[in-house]
């Protein structure tokens, strides 16, 4: 697998972006699929204890910094995808294609840690973000083009992949043993034909319990695909701004005693 890490900065509806993009080209996370699989192992995740988790809370990224980070993407023939964190609170994903091809881009941003005490602590976790996704597709398609009785049909048919352009964003909360305690979706709009853009706010509150001596990830995942027809351009993109996580212990109840 060839992986290229450089920074890149670039301009998007009048805005300047300029992060760390990671290109991963070929190999894992393509078909359309979101990496789930968060592994860290216990050294970096660090440990919370009583301090914090008995009454205390976590923010990020105000007081501590994500420290979860992942941005792949790839792409096949004419097609190019990109990912990257944006700022301190942000990042983007991103795939285009104006022939022949796919591509896909694809960002984790979150946080993980240990719960270091020996309680099972219940807590309130809350995710603050402002995401805009577009999606587009345009031009002839391949199967249009080589319709009407044409002797070569059958080899324009098989050229005629449908053109799609995919945007899927998810807030995902995990423990080191694989287990999901929540999985919230933000985001999963898919567009053949035409286009669109459009900006949210979230803002969501929810109970999770901590279980003691274990770890647990709470990260966003943001996923662009596209794949590109006969004749057509085809893109799709995220991008997230003003993310926060809260985990506060201070008024979600007494811990209870470990079993």
């Amino acid at each position: 697998m060839d992986i290229r890490c450089t920074a890149k900065g670039f301009t998007r509806g009048g805005l300047a972006w300029t992060g760390i993009i990671l290109f991963s080209v070929a190999g894992c996370g393509g078909g359309g699929q979101m990496n789930m699989d968060f592994r860290r192992p216990a050294s970096e995740r660090p440990d919370l204890g009583e301090p914090v988790l008995s009454g205390g809370a976590i923010s990020i990224p105000s007081k501590e910094a994500f420290n979860f980070r992942s941005f792949p993407s790839g792409q096949v023939g004419g097609g190019q995808g990109a990912s990257g964190q944006v700022g301190t609170d942000g990042a983007v994903c991103r795939a285009e294609s104006k022939t022949d091809g796919s591509a896909w881009g694809e960002f984790q941003l979150g946080y993980t840690f240990d719960n270091a005490t020996s309680r099972r602590v219940a807590a309130l976790v809350k995710l603050r973000l402002k995401v805009t996704e577009s999606g587009q597709v345009s031009g002839a398609t391949a199967a249009s083009s080589g319709s009407g009785g044409d002797s070569g049909g059958s080899e324009s048919n098989a050229d005629a992949l449908p053109a799609s352009a995919a945007n899927q964003l998810r807030f995902v909360v995990k423990d080191s043993f694989g287990a999901v305690l929540r999985d919230e979706n933000l985001l999963s709009d898919t567009a053949t034909t035409g286009g669109s853009r459009s900006s949210r706010a979230h803002d969501v509150a929810f109970d999770v319990t901590l279980e003691p001596d274990r770890g647990y990830y709470l990260v966003l995942v943001g996923r662009s695909d596209v794949t590109g027809g006969k004749g057509q351009s085809v893109s799709a993109s995220i991008e997230v701004s003003g993310l926060s996580i809260d985990v506060d212990c201070s008024g979600a109840g007494a811990t209870k005693p470990k079993e």
